[in-house]
């Protein structure tokens, strides 16, 4: 139907077993948020990609009558989620963007998960 499955379903929860055992590995989750983007000197990574098993994905007919929660919506169409990469080298971006993180990461609807080994 158009679905591409991933060669390897597992490297995801692999990768995180590796990240975690990693002493400094930090991570958060905001359930009011769905940002993504990684931060490496003076250069920010703008992705759309979930890095899931799922993340190359794409359906051609899409069919959604009615949406549970959202009343008088519907959907009839593609749906993919093949990611897109933004790569700016910019020092006053970068540092908007860390601005920006600084301020999700200290909010209070935020989860930071740190390992301790």
């Amino acid at each position: 139907m158009g679905a591409r499955k991933p060669a390897n379903t597992t490297s995801f929860k692999e990768f995180m077993l590796k990240y975690e055992s990693h002493p400094s590995a930090e991570y958060s989750s905001n359930s009011n948020l769905h940002s993504k983007y990684i931060i490496c000197d003076d250069t920010v990574i703008i992705t759309s990609c979930n890095f899931t098993p799922t993340q190359f994905i794409y359906l051609k007919y899409v069919n959604i009558p009615r949406f549970r929660r959202i009343t008088g919506l519907s959907y009839e169409g593609i749906f993919s989620e093949v990611g897109q990469f933004l790569i700016i080298k910019d020092e006053s971006v970068t540092k908007a963007f860390l601005e920006n993180f600084n301020y999700l990461w200290n909010s209070k609807n935020t989860h930071i998960h740190v390992s301790h080994f």
